[in-house]
């Protein structure tokens, strides 16, 4: 993205009213998500037939806003095209596989975590470990970390 059309994307920035992109925003690559120089940051995305994989995928999830697949009638020939086989795994994907938990259930019975890690002052990576593992529904999380006062020494 130069000349024009960099200044274009640069003004956007300022702009009162909600931007809406037309199949992908400008400056996107449509395959990866990479932004190009410059990326417009939309509010609303309105991509035909399918959803690109850059507009799923960071950064260009980033600039996508709201993703809107407009049906366009592709040929079902094309759409059976196994080339075009793509798959999103959503939170409702991850949910399904994830054995039902009965209601007066004790927190043993859903299973144990353990994350040692980190060092002293530097502790943040098992923090969002042992969040992720709780969240996920993990019974019982215990993450172990160093004190600030513990010392280590490669050598003992």
């Amino acid at each position: 993205m130069r000349g024009r059309l960099r200044e274009v994307i640069d003004l956007l920035e300022y702009a009162a009213a909600p931007i809406v992109a037309i199949d992908i925003p400008s400056g996107l690559d449509a395959d990866t998500g990479k932004i190009l120089g410059v990326a417009v940051e939309a509010d609303v995305t309105c991509t035909f037939g399918l959803a690109k994989p850059g507009l799923v995928q960071y950064p260009g999830k980033a600039h996508v806003g709201e993703l809107r697949v407009v049906d366009i009638q592709l040929p079902p020939a094309l759409l059976d095209d196994p080339a075009l086989e793509t798959y999103l795994t959503e939170a409702s994907d991850c949910m399904a596989m994830l054995p039902a938990r009965p209601p007066d259930a004790h927190k043993g019975d859903a299973g144990r975590v353990l994350v040692i890690g980190g060092s002293p002052g530097l502790t943040g990576a098992p923090a969002m470990t042992g969040t992720g593992a709780a969240r996920a529904g993990a019974g019982l999380v215990t993450v172990a970390v160093p004190s600030r006062s513990s010392r280590y020494s490669p050598s003992s």
